[in-house]
């Protein structure tokens, strides 16, 4: 008997998967990335984005589209890290060039997350050398105002139809991106995780940036057993506040004690409407806005 969730997984997109390898080898995932892939094709949904916190995925896309189902839309990403160049505008063309879709601000090398002794921690369990490297970490703002190498991403996103993604930059950057996007009227830029320990915004921030035309991200990979960040009752109650049309649901998948990133997806759809998220409010978190996003709601036919 299919339960409500396999329902509104139908058609769903997940838009944080890591691909792999991450930062090393050694870091196991629970299935190479064509298993999960064809996986979540079988399980109905209908695409995703790779994220690599190294390396850009478009030439693993390029390949992965060879080996999955025809239908499944997956997508290629770039995230500004100091080792693809950090916040350059030129670099996000070029992988826009290339085929990428998301753009995600730096991960484990911006200021907030080395503050925060997040992922940036992770990674030197694999590199122990990034230890000995005197940099300070990267902002997109200096003394509070944006700068224009920023605002160059936003403007090329803007005109090569990118979305934007906040990755670990403080909640003070992400409102300043946030503040440029508007102005400019680039409506694509997603707050990332917001509720986690690297960015700790408070409900306030996520309902400003929400009014800035923003969206927020969910990870459910934070409540499972491992890490028990948050309860899911706890990002009911943040979806409630902020309201399910300016939310998305994604797994952020990226260990090897984890379940398949679908069944992860799974499980965040069904533990929260058991909570009280109604089906429909789920659909828009896990398949209109996304679809909006990546403009799978429009016109498909110059999507890489």
């Amino acid at each position: 008997m299919k339960h409500p969730a396999d329902e509104i997984l139908q058609g769903a997109i997940d838009m944080h998967c890591h691909c792999y390898p991450e930062f090393s080898w050694e870091q196991k995932t629970r299935m190479e990335d064509v298993e999960w892939i064809c996986l979540a094709a079988r399980m109905g949904m209908k695409g995703a984005v790779l994220k690599s916190h190294f390396w850009p995925t478009m030439t693993n896309v390029h390949f992965l589209k060879k080996e999955i189902p025809e239908g499944f839309k997956l997508f290629s990403s770039i995230t500004l890290n100091l080792n693809c160049g950090g916040i350059v505008a030129w670099a996000v063309e070029a992988a826009a060039n290339l085929g990428a879709k998301v753009v995600w601000m730096p991960t484990w090398s911006s200021q907030n997350d080395q503050r925060a002794k997040s992922m940036s921690q992770i990674a030197k369990k694999f590199i122990p050398s990034l230890e000995d490297y005197p940099h300070e970490g990267l902002r997109v703002t200096d003394n509070g105002r944006l700068v224009n190498e920023a605002k160059k991403i936003v403007q090329i996103a803007k005109r090569m139809d990118l979305v934007i993604c906040t990755g670990h930059i403080s909640s003070a950057e992400s409102l300043e991106l946030a503040r440029y996007s508007r102005e400019i009227g680039f409506n694509r830029l997603v707050m990332s995780h917001p509720d986690n320990p690297s960015i700790k915004a408070s409900l306030q921030e996520m309902k400003e940036i929400c009014s800035l035309g923003a969206y927020v991200e969910f990870c459910f990979l934070g409540t499972l057993p491992l890490l028990q960040r948050k309860h899911p009752r706890d990002m009911v109650n943040l979806i409630r506040e902020v309201g399910a049309d300016r939310c998305i649901l994604t797994t952020d998948s990226i260990y090897d004690w984890v379940p398949p990133e679908p069944e992860i997806m799974r499980m965040g759809i069904s533990n929260l409407t058991a909570l009280g998220i109604s089906e429909q409010e789920m659909r828009t978190m896990v398949q209109d806005n996304p679809a909006k996003l990546l403009r799978l709601d429009t016109d498909t036919s110059q999507l890489q």
